[in-house]
């Protein structure tokens, strides 16, 4: 283990000096006894400009007065106390927020650590002694060190261990610390680990893109766990299929046994969601707080509630464009859809409104209301598309803004009588659609799929009835619904070789019937381009 500090230190001194700085190494080796503390042998000048400590102790303990001596130091990078001992067998936390030193040496007494005490440090490297005690040591003291690339423990430890600089408890059931600083993009958790030992095990690392769990894991052991979301350009949760309790959906973490999702990837760039009812029964309390990229999200057959401030968005920004509800939906929490500036339709499906929670302001001399602001904030044109059957219902319930009843006022902020729409069903033969429904007047983008004949490609599109098309002729368009059901159809032909002489678009094959857009080059050989043969 001295080896591994050693050659790290080595690399430090290298690389500034291979980044053109001239650093001149000014190390130093001091004594602390009961009648010398560290004020006593470092001079004003060691302060700022020493670049390396090594402290031992002989008969006494290094003292908070001793560190914080240590924090006044303006230019040391290395920080070597294995061989002194701390007071109480603690190293406290007077070096926290600590942005000169690179590499630390625990104290090698040391049995606990106080809570936070590395948070926000700069250092690079970290060694852990044999004597450190436990998971309970690690979790939170080592929050926001974004350059913390390694943390190493002494293999002697029995009650901890290093693997390339991450750490575990000793028999590897537990990950107590992922450091912020590593650079890799994709962590896959070792087979073996069956839990954090905190929220933060994960957390405020902002290279992660992806976290893997494997079959065996199964505890969160902190209620906080969504606090793994500090990892702010986390994209995607991967989980074993073998793993009984937690699953993956569109990179989301969700639990199998409660039916619920759990985290959402802060880093999530996701546009388009689609949320599984047969897996998903409820929906907490702002899981989508930090979805500010999605446009269009459905939740299908199964779904039962949605939390409140599902929707509120951390950065106060929406562009959520288009919700989709089922026939289950029971409950809408309070300010679901608060803010959603860009929301202009939603969809139920249910034939009985869902209904709200409701809200008692008495003690604060206030009313009961029902709702509590679940659509403040939606675009005036926002249309409420329900099934022709449900049509009265909805602008009889607490969706509609002038709804009251027995003395309880309507507090959702919500619809007007002529907000509320028949849907229509959208049937895509040879393709899918982005949706299955939609209010009249909105565009629904549509894909055709691959022939499955050989030969094949795609021509056209054609509807009935007729509908207008942005492109009848690109395989990935939309059209504007209907009132109406509609079916879309793509329509597949044999294809043709085609050459293109002197263009800048190369030759291919088509569908005959398909438009083939091509392109000429501005000029050649100084002329311009004049038509096409």
């Amino acid at each position: 283990m001295k080896n591994l500090f050693t050659s790290f230190r080595r690399l430090l001194m290298t690389s500034v000096l291979c980044l053109g700085a001239v650093l001149i190494v000014q190390s130093k080796e001091v004594e602390v006894t009961a009648s010398a503390h560290l004020s006593d042998l470092l001079s004003k000048e060691d302060l700022q400009s020493l670049t390396e400590l090594i402290v031992t102790t002989n008969g006494t303990d290094l003292t908070a007065a001793d560190f914080d001596i240590i924090n006044e130091m303006s230019s040391v990078k290395i920080v070597d106390l294995s061989n002194a001992t701390a007071e109480n067998q603690l190293m406290p936390a007077n070096l926290q927020k600590n942005k000169i030193i690179e590499i630390f040496k625990l104290p090698g007494n040391t049995k606990n650590i106080a809570g936070g005490a590395f948070s926000e440090c700069a250092m690079k490297q970290i060694y852990i002694p044999a004597t450190v005690n436990g998971t309970g040591n690690i979790r939170s003291r080592f929050d926001k060190c974004k350059n913390l690339t390694e943390v190493i423990v002494d293999v002697a430890n029995t009650t901890l261990k290093s693997v390339d600089g991450v750490v575990y408890s000793k028999d590897g059931t537990e990950l107590a610390l992922y450091p912020s600083g590593k650079t890799d993009t994709d962590f896959e958790i070792p087979e073996g680990v069956i839990k954090f030992s905190g929220a933060y095990s994960m957390g405020n690392n902002d290279n992660l893109k992806s976290i893997t769990f494997p079959a065996s894991f199964t505890t969160f052991a902190d209620k906080n766990y969504r606090d793994v979301d500090g990892n702010i350009n986390l994209e995607n949760f991967y989980v074993s299929e073998d793993n009984p309790l937690y699953g993956s959906m569109s990179g989301m973490l969700y639990n199998k046994q409660t039916h619920e999702l759990m985290i959402f990837p802060a880093g999530s760039k996701v546009e388009s969601l689609s949320i599984d009812g047969s897996e998903i029964k409820n929906v907490g309390d702002g899981f989508f707080k930090k979805a500010d990229r999605l446009k269009r999200i459905i939740f299908t057959e199964g779904i039962e509630t949605l939390g409140a401030g599902l929707f509120k968005t951390e950065s106060g920004v929406s562009n959520l464009e288009y919700v989709e509800l089922p026939s289950t939906l029971i409950q809408i929490g309070g300010e679901c859809f608060a803010n959603c500036t860009n929301l202009v339709q939603i969809v139920c499906k249910a034939i009985t409104p869902p209904g709200f929670v409701k809200v008692d302001r008495t003690p604060q001399g206030g009313e009961v209301c029902m709702g509590s602001a679940n659509f403040r904030g939606l675009p005036a044109d926002t249309k409420v598309g329900v099934s022709e059957k449900s049509l009265e219902a909805y602008k009889n319930s607490w969706w509609d803004r002038n709804y009251s009843e027995s003395g309880i006022k309507n507090d959702v902020q919500g619809f007007y009588d002529d907000q509320f729409v028949v849907y229509r069903t959208v049937n895509v033969v040879g393709g899918i659609a982005s949706q299955d429904v939609s209010v009249p007047g909105y565009r629904v983008e549509v894909v055709a799929s691959t022939p499955s004949e050989e030969g094949m490609a795609f021509s056209k599109w054609e509807s009935d009835p007729q509908v207008v098309f942005t492109n009848i002729n690109n395989k990935n368009t939309s059209f504007t619904m209907p009132d109406t059901d509609v079916t879309i159809t793509a329509v597949f032909a044999a294809t043709k070789a085609y050459n293109i002489v002197d263009a800048i678009t190369p030759s291919g094959v088509a569908a005959i019937g398909s438009i083939v857009e091509i392109e000429a080059p501005s000029s050649k050989e100084g002329k311009a381009f004049k038509k096409w043969e």
